[in-house]
């Protein structure tokens, strides 16, 4: 069976980081590797205790062994947060390497990966059991956490309803700053999945998302399983993600330009305009669901000729309320 590891970029995620390991150490995930890149919480304090995984901060230049360029990441390491984590996904692509761990999923701390949609004993090791040996990478897709409350106790356990890129819930999205609506037919967070990396390759990070030859040749790439994004999934991890998001740039590391909502959001949050009571009450009327919303699209349209735009999984829930008995 092919051995499979982690490795998680984390900043102030207590409530999410211990929930998260132990999810895919039982799906799979043999090792873990998490960076700190200056978490002021009780983040590594939570999994200190646990053997399958490796802490340390993240990592510079000077620690890696590449005999190709990476200054696209390395002169925007101050800037941009992504350039940070793909500097660790790759050392931790050496470190795996050298474990004899054969895949290395990145991921986030708010995102977990479900090998199956329905198949509960299907586990992460199994996804990469029969792939030739010329496919070096592999694609999960996202399914997005629909907020459907105002807060989650365990949102891994009880965040249930979820959305793809392709059949998204429109939603119109008031900006206070501009005093204007958007209408928005897309994903609140990404819409291009992660990815697992074959250890033995010689693909690098292009973004935190997927891979990449040194020489930028085209390389092969499949799809499997499923990633689930618990994105903004409450007021308190809203307003969090965006004041970490302060200082951030405008545009990603490779100069593209930032999401629209995302820059409004970073900016709204940090702007001191707005009391924590406007803010609340701004999460509950943009990102929270409405039961009535929730019910219309969680039914086939147009006869059945199109598919739900609501997905329930109920696999994660299940494995939580097993852990706790």
């Amino acid at each position: 069976m092919p051995r499979v590891g982690l490795v998680i970029t984390i900043k102030n995620e207590e409530s999410l980081i211990r929930q998260n390991l132990m999810y895919h150490h039982h799906t799979g995930a043999e090792h873990v590797y998490v960076y700190d890149d200056g978490a002021t919480d009780s983040s590594l304090d939570r999994i200190q205790d646990l053997p399958f995984v490796t802490i340390r901060n993240s990592v510079s230049p000077d620690e890696l062994k590449v005999d190709y360029p990476i200054t696209y990441l390395t002169k925007k390491l101050q800037t941009h947060h992504t350039a940070r984590q793909c500097l660790n996904v790759l050392h931790a692509k050496q470190l795996a390497r050298d474990r004899g761990i054969d895949w290395l999923v990145s991921i986030d701390a708010d995102e977990l990966l479900l090998p199956h949609l329905t198949d509960r004993d299907r586990k992460l090791p199994e996804l990469f059991l029969h792939l030739p040996n010329d496919v070096h990478e592999v694609h999960f897709p996202v399914l997005e956490l629909l907020q459907t409350r105002p807060d989650f106790n365990e949102v891994f356990e009880e965040g249930t309803f979820f959305q793809s890129p392709r059949h998204t819930i429109p939603r119109k999205i008031s900006d206070p700053l501009q005093k204007r609506v958007i209408k928005n037919h897309k994903l609140i967070g990404h819409t291009q999945g992660k990815a697992a990396v074959r250890t033995s390759s010689d693909l690098t990070p292009h973004t935190v998302h997927q891979f990449t030859s040194p020489d930028r040749t085209p390389h092969k790439r499949v799809a499997a399983g499923q990633l689930l994004h618990y994105n903004m999934y409450s007021y308190a991890n809203f307003v969090n993600k965006f004041r970490n998001f302060k200082d951030h740039a405008d545009t990603f590391i490779h100069d593209n330009q930032v999401d629209y909502l995302k820059r409004m959001w970073r900016d709204m949050v940090n702007s001191g305009e707005f009391t924590e009571e406007y803010l609340k009450q701004y999460y509950l009327d943009n990102l929270v669901l409405k039961p009535e919303t929730l019910r219309k699209y969680s039914a086939r349209s147009f006869w059945g000729l199109f598919p739900a735009r609501v997905i329930e999984i109920t696999l994660v829930r299940e494995f939580f309320l097993n852990l706790r008995r």
